[in-house]
């Protein structure tokens, strides 16, 4: 099964770590998580948050850093490409595997 979080609608770095937390008991307790995907809003016209700020590259890098500490190893890690092209290697780096 795969999982996630979404960065950027106003959640706070504590409301993240308190997700990932709570991904990682249900992965633990019923072993059914295979991957989360760690994916970035993205404002776009038309919708209640169109003119709200998205989370730049150091703020995804964080949560996908947060992410890879939190979650036990077996369990990948993912960005979508296509939301953060010009960001690939610094996400590699804070951790993305998957």
């Amino acid at each position: 099964m795969t999982s996630g979080i979404l960065i950027g609608i106003g959640e706070t770095r504590r409301e993240r770590v308190e997700s990932l937390l709570a991904i990682r008991d249900l992965a633990r307790a019923h072993g059914h998580i295979q991957e989360i995907i760690v994916q970035n809003f993205r404002a776009r016209p038309g919708i209640p948050m169109e003119s709200a700020l998205e989370p730049d590259d150091f703020e995804m890098a964080h949560a996908v850093a947060l992410a890879r500490l939190i979650l036990d190893p077996a369990i990948g890690v993912q960005a979508p490409p296509n939301l953060n092209p010009a960001s690939t290697r610094l996400l590699i780096d804070a951790g993305i595997n998957d």
